[in-house]
C-alpha cells in the first residue's frame, strides 16, 4: 500500500526549525529576521498533504489503479460529476470541495486525485491548474491508443520540472497483438522524447487483473520521495534552520 514516508524525519525537521526561530526571537536580533520567513514557508510546505493526480481518457483505468494503490476497491466504483475527486483519509483543512474520505490510515498526509476524462477540451484549463499543485502526476494511457492519448498535450503544457515528477501508466497491453506489444516500449520512449523532451518512468499495469500493481505502487512511492519531493523539503528546512542558528553565534 502507498503511504507517506519520512514522517519521523518531518517531525524532527519541524522541531529543529521552530527551535531555531524561537532562539532568534529570544535573542531579539532583528538583523536575522529576513531568514525566518523562508523557514516558515518550508515548514508550511512540509505540513501540507502530498497530492498524487491521475489523468487520462475515460475507460483507461484511472480509478481502478488509484483504488489499487490505496487498497480500497470502493474508489473504482465511485462516480462523480465534478472535474475531479480528491480522496483523503482526514479533512485537515476543512475543505470538502470535490473531496471524499476513506478509512485508510496509511494514506494520512496524502491526497489521491481522480479526474474526469482529459479528452474534453472544456476542462483542460481546470486540469492544468490542478496539475500545477501536484507532487506526482500519473498519466494513464491505453496501450491500444497510445499515440493519440489526450494526456500528451496536458503533460507538454507543464513546466519541465513537473514532467520530471510524472509517471506514465500503460494499461490494456494484454489486448495488443503480439507484434504491437513488442514494439510498444520503444514507441512510447520515442513519443516521450518528441512530445515531452523528457523521459518519465513507464509502468505497465493492468486495471482489471492488477498485474504489475506492486511495481507501479513502488514507482509512485519513489516519485513521492524523490530528491525533488519530500526529501528536498526536509533538507531545505534543516539547512535553513542551521544557517539561522549559525548566524546567531
Amino acid at each position: 500500500m502507498l503511504k507517506r514516508a519520512y514522517r519521523k524525519e518531518e517531525s524532527l525537521a519541524r522541531h529543529w526549525a521552530k527551535q531555531a526561530i524561537s532562539l532568534c526571537y529570544d535573542i531579539d536580533d532583528e538583523s536575522q529576521n529576513e531568514f525566518i520567513p523562508p523557514i516558515k514557508e518550508a515548514i508550511e510546505a512540509l505540513e501540507r498533504d502530498r497530492r498524487i493526480i491521475f489523468i487520462g481518457d475515460a475507460g483507461v483505468g484511472k480509478s481502478s489503479l488509484l483504488a489499487g494503490i490505496a487498497q480500497y476497491p470502493a474508489i473504482s466504483k465511485a462516480t462523480f460529476e465534478e472535474d475531479y475527486r480528491c480522496w483523503r483519509y482526514r479533512n485537515n483543512d476543512a475543505d470538502t470541495t470535490c473531496s471524499a474520505f476513506i478509512p485508510c490510515e496509511n494514506l494520512e498526509g496524502l491526497e489521491l486525485v481522480d479526474t474526469a476524462s482529459c479528452a474534453d477540451e472544456g476542462r483542460k484549463e481546470t486540469l492544468l491548474a490542478l496539475l500545477k499543485e501536484a507532487d506526482v502526476i500519473v498519466a494513464v494511457i491505453d496501450a491500444r491508443k497510445a499515440e493519440n492519448a489526450p494526456v500528451w498535450s496536458l503533460l507538454a503544457a507543464l513546466p519541465q520540472t513537473q514532467r520530471s515528477s510524472s509517471l506514465i501508466a500503460v494499461t490494456h497491453t494484454d489486448k495488443l497483438a503480439a507484434e504491437a506489444a513488442l514494439q510498444l516500449n520503444d514507441m512510447l520512449r520515442n513519443f516521450c522524447r518528441s512530445k515531452l523532451q523528457s523521459m518519465p518512468a513507464l509502468c505497465f499495469v493492468s486495471p482489471t487483473t492488477m498485474k504489475g500493481l506492486e511495481g507501479f505502487t513502488q514507482r509512485v512511492q519513489e516519485a513521492l520521495e524523490a530528491p525533488h519531493g519530500i526529501k528536498s523539503i526536509i533538507k531545505k528546512i534543516i539547512d535553513s534552520a542551521t544557517e539561522l542558528l549559525n548566524k546567531q553565534y
